[in-house]
């Protein structure tokens, strides 16, 4: 059978390979024959093009046209030379807006993947105040975004999203339309890393690393003074390593105050954005990992990615109760669940599995189990089957 011809448009492909960005740009290219359409292209990704039918990118263009308007004149092209009726966009502006105009014009048939909420900033500005011109900038592009959003997004044919209840709340998009899926991990890329995982202590509380990774701000990093402070206060070595993106000069203003990098016994390491091998190489020797995720923005209604690394890598992982954590979790399995807030029961369970290495290990091996669950392999394979029912 001939493979479907589809227009994919996207600012980029992100070059981390467990990213959704990632994952759809890949899956598009290899099960489809699909043109794509992008803005800029990363050296890490470059070896995906030659699996496009066809690529285009603006950035090696004259650039004498923003990128919507090039990128619709570009379908255009395509919809003539070679006929594909489908646009497959997602959650960017460009990438809504461009998609909306090939339904609207040309007649295709346009679906929309929401695997990231545009109006996030908002819960960022609204809740940090560090209010800077990136954050203005973000937040305004945030706003425009949503606005677009919610006059374009019923023009769609179908919306996939691992945000289901936000679409339907939100969007007032039925269900009919909505092909809802969760975050994934690809396994065959953590195993990569095997080759470093850290030995079994023998109930000693020393030189144990606890590993973070995930936005950098006062929104993700809250409550992490009050876990250094009671972690202090007991004998041994423990190393706090946080990883991420900072968001602007104000959040490093903000982590320079309230996150020490020495208290007691403990030392904290932090790092801006790090490659995404030596984020998994670092992550790797963890002895257990955190996730002390509020329960605001899209954390309430997401899967956040390092869950399931931290998993697949058989990692315990201590985390905040947030919904969608609660269908992945089971307590004491494989992997441990605190009330919102409890900054005290968070850093008990810590202590507890740093105190028993066979905890650890049996919370590690369960959870590499239920990773399997989520590979991206899996995952994609089941949207395989639903976009060639409706293509």
């Amino acid at each position: 059978m001939k493979k479907k011809e589809i227009i994919y448009i996207t600012p980029k492909i992100s070059p981390y390979p467990n990213t959704n960005s990632f994952q759809k740009a890949k899956f598009l290219a290899t099960n489809y024959c699909t043109h794509l359409i992008m803005k800029y292209k990363y050296p890490e990704t470059e070896w995906m093009l030659p699996y496009f039918k066809s690529v285009n990118i603006w950035e090696d263009s004259q650039k004498n046209l923003p990128f919507i308007l090039w990128a619709f004149i570009k379908g255009l092209e395509l919809a003539k030379n070679s006929f594909p009726n489908v646009v497959y966009s997602n959650w960017y502006f460009a990438s809504i807006v461009t998609g909306y105009l090939m339904k609207r014009f040309l007649g295709c048939k346009w679906i929309l993947d929401l695997w990231d909420n545009p109006i996030k900033h908002w819960d960022f500005f609204k809740e940090e105040k560090l209010w800077s011109i990136a954050s203005l900038k973000d937040l305004i592009i945030s706003i425009i975004s949503y606005s677009f959003l919610r006059l374009m997004i019923h023009k769609a044919d179908y919306v996939i999203t691992i945000f289901p209840q936000v679409v339907k709340d939100s969007f007032n998009i039925s269900d009919s339309k909505i092909y809802a899926h969760v975050n994934g991990v690809d396994l065959e890329y953590i195993r990569n890393f095997s080759y470093v995982q850290k030995k079994s202590k023998k109930n000693s509380f020393q030189d144990f690393l606890l590993f973070y990774v995930g936005p950098m701000r006062p929104l993700h990093l809250r409550y992490f003074p009050q876990i250094i402070n009671e972690l202090s206060q007991h004998k041994g070595k423990i190393r706090v390593m946080l990883v991420g993106p900072i968001g602007n000069s104000k959040c490093k203003k903000w982590i320079d105050k309230n996150i020490p990098k020495k208290q007691g016994s403990v030392s904290v390491q932090i790092t801006d954005s790090l490659p995404n091998t030596e984020v998994i190489y670092w992550m790797a020797q963890a002895d257990v990992c955190l996730c002390p995720y509020i329960d605001k923005g899209d954390n309430v209604y997401g899967y956040p990615i390092k869950i399931f690394e931290y998993m697949a890598l058989g990692k315990p992982a201590v985390a905040f109760e947030l919904p969608n954590l609660k269908k992945i979790f089971i307590q004491y399995q494989n992997g441990i669940l605190v009330p919102q807030g409890n900054v005290k029961a968070y850093v008990s369970e810590i202590e507890r599995l740093l105190a028993h290495d066979a905890e650890r290990d049996f919370i590690g091996k369960n959870a590499k189990i239920t990773a399997q669950k989520y590979d991206w392999n899996n995952i994609l394979s089941d949207l395989k089957l639903f976009l060639d029912k409706i293509l």
